[in-house]
């Protein structure tokens, strides 16, 4: 390592090489007052441009450069750490600080800020080569930024998160374009910007998780249809996901729908565990009847909407028609039920 004199204004500072969250403005006074007493007593520490010896990178001593600065100093000494490029500046930047003599320690925050911008970094580079980056190694960081291996896999897990779900997604698009997994595996190694690309494993498990996404969105729960046994009126509330409607929503619908304007208990089709949460106060779910077929509702709806033609059933499954079956069946029961109770009432 050299040390060299050289003019202040000389020195470039980039931000993509300041590590540190925030300055310390206390610490930048004490250096002030330290630099005018007895002058600047640790070099800062710069890395030399390999292609122009005279562009200088500052890469340690941010808090002294400025309290230099602020001084008026014109001529400072430096300590040239390596003769490179930005890359060379950048890699020098994430471990200033984890060794601190004279300089303010490096804190939790700035060792965060290291291993995200290193982070981001590789992936940048990655990019303007064509490349992906598939999963950033703990050792790799380790290396880097000059920490422990619990703190990089700490920072990392969240990063290697995201990563992981972008590799998926990618892994999803190639499946769809018909690739044969041993395909995406090569291609997963020819476009890896560092490491071995991934293994037919990681393509199954996708594959896995394509499937249960595939089978939950054919199980969801089925359409909440609230009506009266011996109304027209018809009032559905729809949704892919009912776990993803509050009960405040759900009763504010009900209440301004259906609130009060119904005498006779309701039909309430779809999941019976939703009862509870259903039903508004001023309808108390003991009047309720409960049946389990939506389907049944649906078919009968198209066959009012033909005007009666029964050719609307030709298209329904063995299970729909025994629903529509056992549906008209209740439905006569009920009409039946309460013609007889008209007829007494008129006798």
């Amino acid at each position: 390592m050299t040390r060299i004199k050289v003019n202040l204004s000389t020195i470039t500072t980039d931000y993509k090489l300041q590590q540190r969250v925030s300055e310390d403005a206390s610490h930048i006074k004490q250096l002030i007052e330290s630099i005018k007493e007895i002058g600047l007593q640790e070099p800062l520490k710069v890395v030399q441009s390999s292609d122009d010896d005279s562009l200088l990178w500052l890469v340690d001593g941010y808090h002294r450069f400025k309290a230099c600065d602020s001084v008026g100093l014109k001529e400072v000494e430096v300590e040239v750490v390596e003769v490179g490029d930005f890359r060379s500046a950048f890699m020098q930047s994430l471990k200033v600080n984890s060794t601190n003599g004279l300089a303010l320690a490096r804190g939790e925050d700035d060792l965060k800020k290291a291993i995200h911008k290193y982070s981001t970094f590789i992936q940048d580079e990655a990019e303007q080569a064509d490349k992906r980056v598939w999963v950033i190694d703990t050792n790799e960081v380790m290396q880097a930024c000059a920490c422990s291996k619990r703190y990089a896999q700490m920072v990392l897990k969240d990063i290697n998160d995201d990563l992981k779900c972008e590799r998926d997604n990618w892994v999803a698009d190639r499946l769809d374009e018909k690739l044969a997994q041993g395909e995406i595996v090569k291609l997963s190694k020819q476009l890896c910007s560092r490491g071995k690309g991934f293994s037919v494993t990681v393509i199954k498990a996708v594959v896995k998780d394509l499937k249960a996404k595939h089978d939950t969105t054919e199980k969801v729960a089925k359409p909440v249809v609230i009506a009266a046994a011996s109304q027209p009126e018809v009032v559905a509330k729809r949704t892919n996901n009912w776990h993803a409607v509050s009960d405040e929503e759900t009763a504010a619908f009900l209440e301004a729908e259906i609130g009060g304007i119904f005498d006779e208990p309701l039909v309430i089709e779809g999941d019976s565990h939703l009862q509870q949460d259903l039903m508004p106060e001023s309808l108390p779910v003991e009047d309720a009847v409960l049946t389990t077929e939506n389907v049944a509702l649906e078919a009968i709806r198209k066959v009012l909407a033909l005007g009666l033609d029964m050719t609307a059933l030709d298209g329904l499954s063995v299970e729909e028609l025994q629903a529509v079956t056992k549906a008209c069946s209740e439905v006569m029961t009920a009409a039946e039920t309460r013609l007889m109770g008209h007829q007494k009432q008129a006798a």
